[in-house]
């Protein structure tokens, strides 16, 4: 297995891993950055058309309140706080780089190591329990694994309704994920996730060395994100995790060892299912979206969660047993779509178990958190922290009166 070494490795190339990097390298230049991504690599990432994202003391507290009621009060209001006051200048350092094609430029020629066309697998802890030690890869052209370890880790994936792999990965690892009950609809279809891996305010995670920062972070939006709060999130949280990753790292401390167990476990998921039968997967994805535009979807009640449920530990099943009959390893998009499928299979598990464990009830004013114990999924709630606010209160002097 090949195996590379780098101070940072984001995976991800959106906005957020585009930010992440550059703020990363602006804060220490001799840092080795790599920008890892699961197709090419593209400068055509959201221009910096956040709306409303205006400086000044009371802008900062309507900006606030206007999340925070927008969100049902189920946000991390330390996440929000640190978004309400770092947007308008991120946002203008977005701008003035030349968004993602600037940025991308001066990534480059500032010697960051791109990735192209490598899909990130797994998390690998270090052996010694001490946090992150690397990501396992997978070079979708040759089809052979790469050990990527570094210092520091950025989960930067966003929450694609096809895979969310930076979702599932965390959930393997262990990681919680907030608020996954916490989706938006358009129609019958899922426009956003707002859960995701719980994060601190620097984007960091519960994992020493894992920071996440995007769409594949929650806490951030609540029940429902505000327009331009999802650019404003991924600028915000990506130079926040840039900066303390690059705070973080010590390359003269050489790279933890990666647990062997992990690492054998992660490489043996993702290749077991070559040269097995043939796996229906568009039959899956079928019943997925049935599933999740139905019981799971915007009109829940008890039983159809418990459907859901049922049919989700199915489709774990049907994913788990399906295979890729063609056993190369080069360029074999099946086997791609499989790893996919499995991903939003889980993903979409937690989804499931996060609205049962609150009945979907979005007024209840506690937070979800789910995460894989003893290869099963289970959540548990906890009070929303009232740190800034409370309902029926405001910031804004007027709203209080």
């Amino acid at each position: 297995m090949q195996t590379l070494d780098t101070d940072i490795v984001i995976v991800g190339g959106g906005v957020a891993g585009l930010f992440a990097a550059l703020c990363a390298k602006r804060a220490r230049p001799e840092l080795g950055v790599t920008i890892a991504t699961k197709h090419a690599l593209r400068a055509d990432a959201a221009p910096g058309d956040a709306v409303g994202q205006v400086a000044g003391d009371e802008a900062v507290k309507r900006r606030f309140m206007a999340a925070i009621e927008a969100g049902r009060w189920r946000n991390d209001q330390e996440l929000v706080w640190r978004l309400a006051n770092a947007a308008a200048v991120r946002l203008l350092e977005w701008r003035e780089a030349g968004g993602a094609p600037g940025c991308l430029a001066q990534l480059v020629a500032g010697g960051v190591r791109p990735l192209e066309h490598h899909r990130a697998l797994d998390l690998i802890p270090a052996a010694d329990g001490g946090g992150v030690a690397a990501v396992l890869m997978l070079d979708t052209g040759s089809g052979k694994a790469v050990l990527v370890r570094a210092h520091a880790v950025l989960l930067a994936t966003g929450c694609a309704v096809a895979s969310c792999d930076g979702m599932a990965m965390a959930l393997r690892a262990g990681l919680p994920l907030r608020d996954m009950d916490l989706v938006q609809f358009d129609g019958d279809a899922a426009s956003s996730f707002n859960g995701g891996v719980a994060i601190a305010s620097d984007g960091s995670t519960a994992m020493q060395g894992l920071y996440a920062a995007g769409d594949v972070a929650g806490g951030v939006h609540g029940a429902k994100r505000v327009a331009g709060n999802g650019l404003a999130g991924a600028l915000v949280f990506g130079a926040a995790a840039g900066e303390s990753m690059a705070a973080a790292a010590n390359p003269s401390g050489g790279f933890a060892d990666p647990d062997p167990a992990a690492l054998a476990e992660a490489e043996r998921r993702a290749f077991a299912p070559l040269g097995r039968r043939r796996a229906d997967l568009a039959s899956v994805r079928a019943r997925l979206a049935e599933t999740m535009s139905g019981d799971l979807g915007p009109r829940r009640d008890a039983e159809g969660l418990k459907r859901a449920r049922h049919a989700l530990n199915n489709l774990a099943a049907s994913i788990a047993a399906m295979g890729v009959p063609d056993p190369q390893l080069q360029d074999n998009s099946d086997w791609q779509d499989r790893l996919d499928l499995e991903n939003l299979v889980l993903v979409s598990h937690a989804i499931g178990v996060a609205a049962q464990a609150d009945d979907w009830d979005a007024a209840k004013l506690h937070t979800t958190l789910v995460r894989a114990e003893d290869e099963r999924l289970v959540a548990a709630t906890e009070p929303v922290a009232f740190t800034r606010v409370r309902p029926g209160e405001s910031l804004l002097p007027q709203a209080a009166e």
